[in-house]
Parts: C-alpha cells; sequence; structure tokens
C-alpha cells in the first residue's frame, strides 16, 4: 500500500503549499480555515466540521470538561478531517460505496492532517485529536490501531460525535438514519467494545433530551438535534 501513502503524501505537501493553514482568534474567538473554500474540495467538508465543534463544545460543557480542553477539543473537531484536503474530491464526493483500494486512500487522511497540523504552531496541540479520531477502543481503527488507554478523551469524543453526524446524513444511496435509529447504534458499538460506555450514554443521552422543537441552543442544555444535522451527500465512516 506503499504506493497509495505516497500519492496522499506528495497531494497534502501541494495542498499546504497552495492554501496554508490558518488559526487565528484567541479562546472562543478562535476559528480556523484550511482549504474549506478551495473549488476542489467538497463543501460538506467544512459544514461537518462546524457542526462537529459545535456538538463537541455543548458536549464537553454537559460532562464538565475545563476550558482548555473545551478550546482544545473545539479546534480539533473544526480541523479532525483537514487531512481529506489530500484526498481526490471524486472520492469524497463518490455516490456510491467505497471500494477496497478507495477506502484505503481515504483512510489516510488521519495520519495526513496530522502531519498538517503540526506545520503551524497554534494547531499543534490538537494533532492527538486529528490523527485518532478514527480509532476504537478494541484496537480495530485506524490509522494506528491502537486500544484502550491509549487513545485520550477528546479523541474518543470527537470520533463519537463524528460518527453520529454521519448516521444522521444520507448518501445517495441511503437516507439518514433517525435520530434515535443513530442512537442505538452508537450503544451498539459501545457494547461491541468500540467506544466508552459512559461516553456514549452521556451523549445519547444529550441527545434524547432535546425538545424536537427547540432551536439550537434553546433548550438550555446544550443538547444537539436533528434540525442541525442535515446535510445532503456527506460520506460517513471514512
Amino acid at each position: 500500500m506503499a504506493f497509495v501513502r505516497y500519492d496522499c503524501e506528495a497531494r497534502s505537501q501541494a495542498t499546504a503549499r497552495r492554501y496554508p493553514l490558518q488559526v487565528s482568534g484567541t479562546g472562543a474567538s478562535r476559528t480556523a480555515g484550511f482549504v474549506w473554500e478551495a473549488a476542489d474540495i467538497a463543501w460538506e467538508i467544512a459544514a461537518h466540521g462546524r457542526r462537529l465543534a459545535h456538538a463537541a463544545v455543548r458536549f464537553a460543557s454537559r460532562i464538565g470538561l475545563s476550558a482548555e480542553e473545551t478550546e482544545l477539543i473545539r479546534l480539533g473537531a473544526l480541523l479532525h478531517d483537514v487531512g481529506k484536503h489530500a484526498i481526490p474530491p471524486d472520492l469524497l464526493l463518490k455516490r456510491s460505496p467505497l471500494t477496497e483500494l478507495e477506502f484505503a486512500i481515504v483512510r489516510e487522511h488521519p495520519a495526513i492532517g496530522e502531519r498538517m497540523c503540526s506545520q503551524v504552531s497554534s494547531a499543534r496541540n490538537v494533532r492527538s485529536i486529528v490523527r485518532h479520531h478514527h480509532e476504537r477502543l478494541d484496537g480495530s481503527g485506524y490509522p494506528d490501531r491502537i486500544g484502550a488507554g491509549e487513545i485520550g478523551l477528546l479523541p474518543q469524543i470527537v470520533g463519537m460525535i463524528d460518527v453520529y453526524d454521519a448516521l444522521c446524513h444520507p448518501r445517495a444511496y441511503k437516507p439518514a438514519l433517525a435520530v434515535e435509529t443513530a442512537c442505538a447504534m452508537l450503544v451498539a458499538e459501545a457494547a461491541r467494545g468500540w467506544r466508552s460506555r459512559g461516553l456514549v450514554g452521556a451523549f445519547v443521552e444529550m441527545i434524547l433530551a432535546a425538545p424536537p422543537s427547540a432551536g439550537p441552543g434553546e433548550d438550555g442544555q446544550g443538547a444537539l438535534h436533528a434540525a442541525e444535522l442535515h446535510v445532503e451527500h456527506f460520506v460517513p465512516f471514512v
């Protein structure tokens, strides 16, 4: 699979030269951008990152993370898929299931994203979130196949919300799942040993606590609800 890694690495270097990562502001006003507006990259990636950042901050508040941890998880959520800018856009927008080779290419994005973040001092503290958001507690994730005790809390949270957001979005050949179904699938992943039962339980409780008619932030609980999670044709699970 070396040729896949070489192609992705070459593209990541070219992307970084053309569109340098920018992290601006301080505290809650800090923003991050990396080619989100580039014509050759799907706009879904940007929306996905913003939704994850919003949800991660809400969840961080709910479980009592510190202000520093909350800011790290917010920035890490914004940048978690930054490595996808080195992936061919036609794979990210493909309306049918990825082939084994295509999925292998897409799975390079966490490691590539970490290398991109390492080049910018303001983003270096979120490298573990970017690299490890697709790892699983049983060691079956990627790119490093690390397990419980090796995956930090913040990458676990971002990875969990990433899956939920993906489940709640349609693909051309699969409709979006209902909130209850997506929550049930997260619970099943925890039962399978992929995710923390405690984190999943707290997140599902937050999701289901949101009044169906509430708009963003109106529930007073920091809860996430389905109205915030609708973008067509985002490719989930990768």
